[in-house]
């Protein structure tokens, strides 16, 4: 259970490369707040500490993904 709870520190973050890439969101400060949120629930929880928490994801988030999902989907 120990690696498993280690497991999300592996979250690349700003400072580990993503910079360096053509990356959209790299120097959007909203992004990667959001990112950072996010990242930080997984690196934080434990599997002790109960249920995994839930994340609420904006509208355009929701888009985004279903969006992707659809056309990954197809081309898969």
């Amino acid at each position: 259970m120990e690696e498993l709870d280690n497991y999300g520190k592996r979250v690349l973050v700003f400072g580990d490369g993503i910079e360096e890439i053509d990356h959209p969101g790299c120097n959007d400060p909203e992004y990667r707040a959001r990112r950072k949120f996010i990242g930080d629930i997984g690196i934080n929880y434990k599997l002790t500490d109960g249920p995994i928490p839930r994340i609420e994801y904006t509208k355009d988030e929701n888009w985004v993904w279903s969006y992707c999902y659809a056309r990954l989907n197809e081309l898969y």
